[in-house]
């Protein structure tokens, strides 16, 4: 094994660390060191101490994941070798195929939100729930209200009061997994069995459905490409820790490094994100990240504030909406401002590009009002009132936005 040992501060630098050569003392000396033993999760900054026989690990070490700077290095090279072939453990099968499929659940819920699966009915056999709501509709409000509410609760109380955390304490290690996986289950099954709500259509989106299909495609495609292509999105699905790499989510000051860079798209957060193991920020949740995902990627390319205004304020609108859609969203809206930190504490980094979202959404709702109102398809009246009833619900969205606002996460 000739990799060599790069240290503290050359490491960091590289990955993006700015403290100055020799006098690194960021939170991540204990949680990005370059050599990690795949056998037992330790990590260490010399590969020597790896490959022996060190405390608490029982057996001699088989191989560890070496700093990808030294992918040449032919000893690196036959433990990725070994570690590859743990891909094929039964159990390491069952933990991936767990994270593919919240990963599934987590897309088709952006599509089913934009109706793409109506729209574009040849990608219903690859989303859940058909990719939009495809049930019969409830006769009246209160009949919506009546399917929906029980459906939504299964969902809403195990995912705000059986945390990780608390999970961790009862299931160890599985505790994250299981989290990922009790919502995912919960979310697939409100989908399945959402009864809509069809009348009265609120908004015709004022663009061509084809141009919006294809932006909707393209997009969402954009975003899980990001979204699970992030090394870190696996520690955030629990991954991580079940197959001992090292990138825990628990370090905070890390963590909202990581958060604050990424949200400006800092290259240098970009280059700390490249490892196997990197580690979710904390109390980081999945449609956040996935955001945040879209912008890093987006910076990458030229613009993370096109691509994210382009994903969020554009490609996730139905092109019809209704009565029920619009309670649905704000519903949902609501609830994750209420319950992540995280979201709360990105919206304020980035406040521009998130009213460049608002703008363009009002601008497409005014579009449309007023040709509805110059064509003699709706009322004056009932114009002014959907402008109203909308202004209401950005102001209540705006309150709930708020990072000063404490809340249990």
């Amino acid at each position: 094994m000739s990799a060599p040992f790069i240290g503290y501060a050359d490491y960091h630098s590289v990955h993006g660390c700015d403290c100055p050569y020799g006098v690194c003392r960021c939170s991540e000396c204990c949680t990005a060191k370059p050599f990690t033993c795949v056998n037992c999760g330790q990590s260490f900054h010399d590969d020597s101490l790896v490959s022996v026989k060190h405390p608490g690990h029982k057996n001699w070490c088989a191989y560890y994941q070496a700093d990808p700077r030294h992918e040449d290095d032919e000893s690196s090279s036959d433990n990725n070798n070994r570690a590859r072939s743990s891909m094929f453990n039964p159990i390491t099968i069952f933990i991936y195929i767990c994270a593919a499929y919240v990963q599934w659940v987590l897309l088709s819920i952006v599509a089913w939100v934009s109706h793409l699966g109506l729209r574009c009915p040849q990608l219903q056999p690859f989303l859940a729930a058909n990719g939009y709501p495809s049930n019969s509709g409830a006769k009246n409000l209160f009949s919506f209200l009546q399917h929906n509410i029980p459906h939504a609760i299964l969902f809403v109380l195990p995912h705000s009061l059986l945390l990780p955390k608390t999970l961790k304490k009862y299931c160890g290690q599985y505790g994250r997994l299981l989290y990922n996986l009790m919502a995912a289950f919960s979310l697939h099954f409100f989908l399945y069995n959402f009864q809509p709500l069809q009348t009265p259509v609120l908004m015709n989106l004022p663009i061509p459905h084809s141009v919006h299909v294809v932006t909707s495609i393209t997009m969402l495609s954009f975003a899980g490409y990001s979204f699970c292509t992030s090394p870190q999105t696996m520690d955030l699905l629990g991954v991580n820790v079940l197959l001992s790499r090292k990138g825990s989510s628990k370090g905070s000051k890390g963590s909202k490094g990581s958060s604050k860079g990424s949200s400006k798209g800092n290259s240098k957060g970009s280059k700390g994100s490249s490892q196997r193991g990197a580690g979710a920020p904390a109390g980081m949740d999945a449609i956040t990240w996935m955001g945040i995902c879209t912008w890093r990627k987006g910076e990458e390319l030229g613009s993370g504030m096109f691509a994210f205004v382009t994903f969020t304020g554009l490609s996730i609108l139905p092109q019809q909406l209704t009565i029920g859609d619009v309670i649905v969203r704000s519903v949902a809206a609501i609830y994750l401002r209420f319950r992540s930190h995280a979201f709360r504490r990105w919206i304020s980094n980035i406040e521009s590009a998130h009213h460049a979202t608002w703008l363009l959404r009002a601008s497409l709702l005014a579009g449309f009002l007023l040709t509805a109102w110059q064509m003699e398809e709706l009322r004056g009246d009932v114009a002014i009132l959907i402008g109203f009833f909308a202004l209401t619900l950005v102001g209540i969205l705006m309150y709930f936005e708020k990072p000063t606002n404490t809340r249990t996460d």
